[in-house]
């Protein structure tokens, strides 16, 4: 069997290492361990290594020597570090950037701090981490996505009540297949399926509304109301039929009277004039759902006692997050999705490596990051789709938790580990295919 070296630190990190290498030892792997700072002390762990009693020969002085091909188990350092690795242990974790071996990392890897998910100094570099119980808030990153690796989430048995009761800052992850929209009695017509007014785009930035169109449709909205300010049909000719543009501000208001949802923001304009368009559809929306993204963000930031609908989802990346919050004391994306929650009282979607839902009781990290989806527009699909399902009467964890599965799957199946340029048409057809296996696989169950 493959030889395990396992590297094991003085706390309860190195103390589950111990019972990996029981385990290993046991099931008959050849097992080294190298222990730079001593046996643990966790006791528990302790004790059950002694009951199977240790070899000498199975402690090493050096890692990574000689050329035998091997596993290296980084058990150095968990949760608790707050200071920079140092001597022997940081070049071991120096070392792991180029080893051609795989480097599995218990529970965080070392180095890393797991509620920032900022590099201390010298840290592992692992190809998979196994992490227990809550999903850790420092995973959700650019830095940090480089440093653990796949990620494989070990519950220990926690409930949703240990999840909720656990609070801010512990974000938990979503796994699993998403739930789907609520299907109308006998069908339903049109209507049913949800109707959506889109207040997006303006002149010049009329592809920012055809995407949220995409979206729109993609999620299956039922009639979707279209309000582009001074750009009219005859300058769309992309719109599909069914798309009802509102000839003025007037007709769009009126149709909104009549909606299930709006999304505002994709394309707007940042004009003085744009921003008094936004305030009175959201003002006479106020008891609709709303998916507030790009231009709407940037009047949020510019007008902070902008008065949001009671039921609201802002949808920034990292940059138009921190623009909201103003406050560079905050760091971690957990943490700052939190506290745009916080000020705004409304729902918030942190977009990027590791997106992050905030809401009034919870947070959700959904893991992972596709190439694909660096791409401008890949915004404007996603607030499409999320109030198109809300408009189909979902709530929203469970319309943002399906549209970032489609995302997220469907960017997965164009990645080829190569350096292609995917365009927003390739991920259209590949969030469809996500789409039509779901809903076949809900109908075989």
């Amino acid at each position: 069997m493959t030889r395990v070296e396992l590297w094991i630190g003085p706390g309860n990190n190195g103390g589950d290492g111990l019972v990996a290498a029981k385990h290993l030892l046991e099931t008959g792997h050849e097992v080294s361990l190298w222990m730079p700072m001593g046996l643990p002390k966790a006791s528990d762990s302790l004790t059950a290594w002694q009951r199977l009693g240790i070899g000498p020969d199975l402690k090493i002085d050096h890692p990574l020597q000689g050329d035998q091909p091997r596993i290296i188990v980084d058990c150095l350092f968990g949760t608790g570090l707050r200071r920079a690795l140092s001597g022997d242990v940081a070049m071991a974790a120096d070392a792991t950037h180029h080893l051609r071996w795989p480097v599995i990392a218990c529970d965080v890897p070392s180095g890393l701090d797991a509620d920032t998910g900022q590099v201390l100094g010298p840290t592992v570099r692992a190809t998979k981490t196994v992490t227990f119980g809550g999903y850790k808030v420092g995973f959700f990153g650019d830095v940090a996505t480089a440093h653990h690796g796949d990620i494989e989430w070990v519950g220990l048995g926690f409930t949703d009540a240990h999840r909720r009761a656990a609070g801010p800052p512990m974000a938990w992850v979503v796994e699993g297949l998403p739930p789907l929209p609520p299907q109308p009695a006998g069908g339903g017509s049109k209507v049913s399926q949800g109707r959506v007014l889109a207040l997006v785009g303006s002149p010049g930035m009329e592809g920012a509304a055809m995407l949220t169109l995409s979206g729109l449709e993609l999620g299956g909205a039922g009639l979707v109301h279209l309000l582009i300010p001074e750009v009219e049909r005859h300058s769309l000719p992309g719109v599909a039929e069914e798309v009802m543009v509102a000839a003025d501000e007037t007709q769009a208001l009126a149709a909104l009277n009549r909606s299930h949802c709006g999304v505002a923001g994709c394309g707007l304009g940042r004009s003085g004039d744009r921003l008094l368009t936004l305030k009175r559809f959201l003002s006479q929306g106020q008891n609709l759902p709303w998916v507030l993204d790009a231009d709407a963000l940037w009047h949020l930031a510019e007008t902070p006692d902008l008065v949001l609908p009671d039921t609201c989802l802002l949808t920034p990346h990292e940059g138009e997050a921190l623009r909201l919050l103003d406050d560079p004391s905050i760091t971690g994306r957990v943490q700052v999705a939190q506290a745009l929650q916080a000020r705004f009282g409304c729902w918030v979607l942190l977009k990027g490596p590791g997106n992050v839902l905030a809401g009034p009781d919870e947070c959700r990290g959904f893991p992972g990051h596709q190439r694909a989806l660096a791409r401008a527009g890949s915004g404007d699909l996603l607030a499409g789709m999320i109030a198109a399902f809300l408009g189909r009467g979902m709530a929203m964890t469970d319309a943002v938790e399906l549209a970032i599965y489609l995302q997220m799957k469907g960017a997965q199946n164009l990645h080829s580990g190569e350096e292609e340029v995917v365009g927003q048409r390739e991920l259209k057809v590949e969030f469809a295919k996500v789409w039509r296996q779901l809903k076949d696989a809900d109908r075989s169950s």
